[in-house]
């Protein structure tokens, strides 16, 4: 069990660490994007198709970095109620906002899967002078609520193991 689970672990955070990096590198190419838009712009030869193809990067870039902040700890969360609770209640509190995400991620993944299929087999484009296609960026918020989703499913069950174990892994 204990192999499994940190073959898991590793793999995840292996798999994480890459989506981490193509998000930044997405990032860096969006920015340039934008400022290649915006002197364009003001030198009067504006280029068709910089800012569409810039929001479907930016969708990208957000989905598929969130199963790293996830791992890490990073999101944005209120810390209110676990400062105020005891050690007891807080690991409660914490194993139930874990499965209210797991439950709320599931819903939305397999939504964006009927959606990422739809987009794909209509050829949905981004209506400007360029056609854009959507279905790229559909299919990376699915691959990135999928990893999201195996990422908080990984914590709820390192959160139900003893911390003994937890610790070898």
């Amino acid at each position: 069990m204990k192999s499994i689970l940190r073959l898991c672990k590793k793999t995840l955070t292996f798999i994480n660490g890459k989506l981490a990096v193509l998000s930044g590198i997405l990032l860096s190419v969006m920015m340039v994007l934008l400022i290649i838009n915006i002197v364009s712009r003001e030198a009067g030869k504006s280029i068709q198709g910089l800012s569409s193809a810039s929001v479907l990067i930016m969708i990208i870039v957000i989905y598929i970095g969130m199963s790293h902040t996830e791992q890490k700890g990073e999101h944005a969360n209120v810390d209110i109620l676990p400062s105020i609770l005891s050690p007891v209640a807080n690991k409660i509190n914490i194993l139930l906002v874990d499965i209210i995400k797991f439950l709320t991620l599931l819903f939305f993944f397999t939504g964006s899967i009927s959606q990422f299929k739809k987009s794909y087999q209509v050829n949905e484009v981004i209506a400007d002078v360029v056609n854009i296609p959507v279905w790229p960026s559909k299919l990376a918020i699915s691959i990135g609520l999928l990893f999201f989703l195996l990422q908080v499913g990984l914590h709820i069950i390192l959160n139900l193991i003893p911390k003994q174990i937890k610790d070898e892994l």
